[in-house]
């Protein structure tokens, strides 16, 4: 190969290495909804087993409609208060798979649940979860079937940021 030959191998090499450079950088900067980051360490802590620790997490005001009741709908301290009973039904862990964020509020993920009955013994089972966060904690969170249940819920006026 020639001098030209290697000067152009050589350049070609740099150009390919600075659009490389250009789209890492794209990538990292991307930036991730607020609702996506704060349900991401929501469900770190649910993965291990550490429920009791997302309770800092927890707006006052929470209201909560818990995955193992989807029938009813508890308050920040019934929550802890649940906790602390060590009562069953109740979730053992939950995973998080797939994040749909609507904006820096709402978000929708969809995962599993492992639930210890009452009976003894756990269910696993498949949930979608609809969540609104308002000043960096969880403010509202529905256990439900569907996305679809999930879109509606977060999708009704006094829910969304539109």
């Amino acid at each position: 190969m020639g001098p030209r030959g290697f000067l152009q191998s050589r350049t070609n090499c740099h150009s390919v290495r600075l659009r490389e450079h250009a789209l890492q950088r794209v990538f990292t900067e991307a930036r991730v909804m607020d609702s996506e980051r704060l349900a991401r360490q929501l469900f770190q802590r649910s993965e291990r087993g550490e429920q009791g620790e997302n309770v800092p997490a927890l707006h006052p005001e929470a209201e909560l409609v818990p995955s193992h009741d989807p029938s009813s709908v508890v308050s920040r301290d019934d929550f802890v208060a649940h906790l602390a009973s060590g009562d069953a039904p109740r979730a053992v862990d939950a995973v998080g798979h797939v994040y749909r964020p609507l904006d820096d509020e709402r978000i929708i993920v969809e995962g599993r649940v492992r639930i210890r009955q009452p009976q003894g013994g756990f269910a696993d089972r498949p949930m979608v979860w609809a969540l609104i966060f308002r000043d960096g904690l969880l403010y509202r969170s529905w256990a439900v079937d569907d996305v679809t249940q999930a879109e509606r819920l977060l999708a009704q006026p006094q829910h969304s940021n539109d």
